[in-house]
């Protein structure tokens, strides 16, 4: 690759996610799948190593298309099964279709070859599609028998992405328009866009994923606090509209959900509340009572520099206020950017502070009960332990969205999310892998005095996330493991009934399953042991498909049968 800087991203991303891809025309297509995908959903690729391959559809029969994302209500489907935890809401559906080409210019053909392979999809024709394109065309023929549950036409965004450099060529504004046209005329689609990324773009997209974001702001009119312990500065003032979108928007005018509070960001779509915030803004006799009709916006920075009236913000986070500029951005291209918005900017780095400023703000508007779990206190008591444990075997629970972006010196494999850390619990602890597919926020009801108690011995949580993290690193040394990537939570499951002898009843507070989690830790920091039992396990999950006569190309089925667990257990 000619590019020397993004060859160097490249394989600074492999190395991130322990993919072992040789191929040059692969890795770009994986690293470029990465940076537009991880715009809607990053944390996909943190909470599964194997999300990566899944999102891509590159390899003969693609259709001119490397890489796929369907969103539901703002989560990916990767599978069809996962359509029914979206039986009773109502569905905000997102198409993202991406083509990589490591070639140094934008080709009109290969442009309008995507194009047509999108309108392929959409008419869910499968006769030229490989295997995992022909899956994805099944999934999307799936979400439009369920179109009466469309909250509006699904949105469709196509990314044309090279190493070269988009110039606004007027042959090649012509093909993208020709492309979009072409899409739409399907009538399938609602807001349909053909966005061309070129090198310079790729390598900022990285760049805002990898570190933290820092953004400047003008606020013409604003009023310090007074001080307050524990923070550093604090005002509350009137933005214009258009410094807002700056704010929530990347350098090519995406919205940047990465900087919305992990827990609370999802649009809500258009509710009675969402389409009263926009009616106010459209209106041009009301949008000027906007700021006296709407809450606002609260921000929590680490960084803050200000000068006369602007605002330098690094790391930050928006923890109130993701309705108002979901709205604001969709409404981007309407007359609406003289109008101001209220903002209240708070620097400090007190984890209370922050906590207890997320509960208040959010507390006044309708926000579901699974976007306050971290802030209780059993976390910091998990995360404390975390700390705790020695160099060699530390993980860092990542409580709060992109907490540990500015802490210089943490691997990326060690960090642990909270739906990571849910989900290898109910798989361990639980003995529920079948299960975890499911969005956090069920799981949470689901196992609702189960998880999270106070009175949990934090070590139960290490130990689960621990087993993972080095069940993960096994299977993403060797592509050998490929086929059984995804069993990796029924891996866990077993390596923790083989390490040791489970207590016949586990109470989660019990000097019992302390004692019990402190065996399995030994087997698991053990190497000899560890790749014994490791060999194991993955041996009892390919006899039992065996026993089960599921064929190669089935398997996947068995991921979220209970009886494919229970069975499991037997033969253990």
């Amino acid at each position: 690759m000619k590019n020397i800087i993004l060859a160097k991203c490249i394989e600074a991303f492999k190395k991130d996610y322990s993919i072992q891809e040789r191929r040059e025309d692969v890795s770009f297509e994986h690293f470029a799948n990465y940076c537009v995908i991880s715009k809607f959903c990053q944390e996909a690729y943190q909470e599964d190593p194997t999300f990566y391959d899944c999102v891509h559809t590159g390899n003969g029969g693609d259709y001119g298309i490397d890489g796929m994302l369907i969103l539901i209500n703002d989560l990916p489907i990767t599978e069809k099964d996962q359509l029914k935890d979206f039986q009773a809401k109502k569905w905000r559906v997102h198409f993202v279709f991406i083509q990589s080409k490591v070639s140094t210019n934008f080709d009109s053909g290969d442009m309008l070859k995507t194009g047509l392979g999108v309108q392929d999809i959409l008419k869910f024709d499968t006769t030229r599609s490989n295997d995992k394109l022909s899956k994805y065309i099944s999934i999307v023929k799936t979400i439009y028998d369920g179109a009466e549950k469309f909250e509006c036409n699904p949105l469709c965004s196509v990314f044309f992405v090279t190493t070269g450099i988009w110039a606004n060529d007027p042959n090649l504004l012509n093909v993208k328009a020709k492309v979009e046209d072409g899409i739409k005329h399907l009538q399938l689609t609602g807001c349909t866009e053909l966005i061309p990324v070129d090198s310079d773009r790729l390598l900022t997209m990285y760049r805002e994923i990898t570190n933290s974001v820092t953004k400047t702001i003008q606020m013409a009119k604003s009023v310090p606090f007074s001080e307050i312990n524990g923070v550093k500065e604090a005002f509350v003032g009137l933005v214009e509209i258009r410094e807002l979108l700056k704010l929530i928007t990347d350098e090519g005018g995406m919205l940047q959900n990465n900087i919305f509070y992990e827990n609370v960001r999802g649009f809500l779509g258009y509710n009675p509340v969402n389409t009263e915030i926009r009616k106010t803004l459209c209106s041009h006799d009301e949008a000027i009572r906007f700021p006296i009709l709407n809450n606002g916006v609260t921000i929590v920075t680490k960084e803050l520099k200000h000068v006369s009236d602007k605002f330098i913000m690094t790391n930050f986070q928006i923890v109130n206020g993701c309705q108002t500029c979901n709205v604001i951005y969709e409404c981007r291209n309407m007359d609406i950017s003289d109008s101001y918005c209220v903002l209240k900017i708070i620097c400090t780095d007190d984890t209370d502070i922050i906590t207890e400023v997320i509960k208040s703000t959010n507390r006044q508007s309708q926000v579901l009960d699974e976007a306050f779990e971290s802030l209780k206190k059993i976390h910091k008591k998990i995360q404390d332990y975390f700390d705790a444990v020695e160099p060699e075997h530390k993980l860092y629970y990542e409580r709060r969205s992109r907490e540990f972006d500015s802490t210089v010196g943490i691997d990326r494999h060690r960090v642990v999310t909270l739906t990571t850390l849910i989900r290898s619990y109910v798989a361990m602890f639980l003995e529920e892998p079948h299960s975890i597919h499911r969005y956090y926020g069920e799981l949470l009801n689901s196992y609702k005095g189960r998880l999270f108690c106070e009175s949990d011995k934090p070590i139960l949580y290490y130990t689960s996330a621990w087993c993972l993290h080095k069940v993960d690193s096994v299977l993403a040394s060797d592509n050998k493991f490929s086929l059984i990537k995804k069993y990796r939570f029924h891996i866990v499951l077993l390596l923790s009934r083989l390490s040791s002898k489970r207590p016949r009843h586990f109470y989660p507070s019990s000097n019992e399953a302390e004692r019990y989690c402190v065996e399995v830790c030994n087997v698991l920091n053990n190497d000899g042991l560890f790749t014994r039992y490791m060999a194991k396990a993955i041996g009892i999950i390919i006899e039992t498909m065996k026993s089960m006569s599921v064929q190669r190309d089935d398997r996947n089925g068995l991921l979220r049968r209970k009886e494919f667990t229970i069975a499991l257990l037997k033969r253990l």
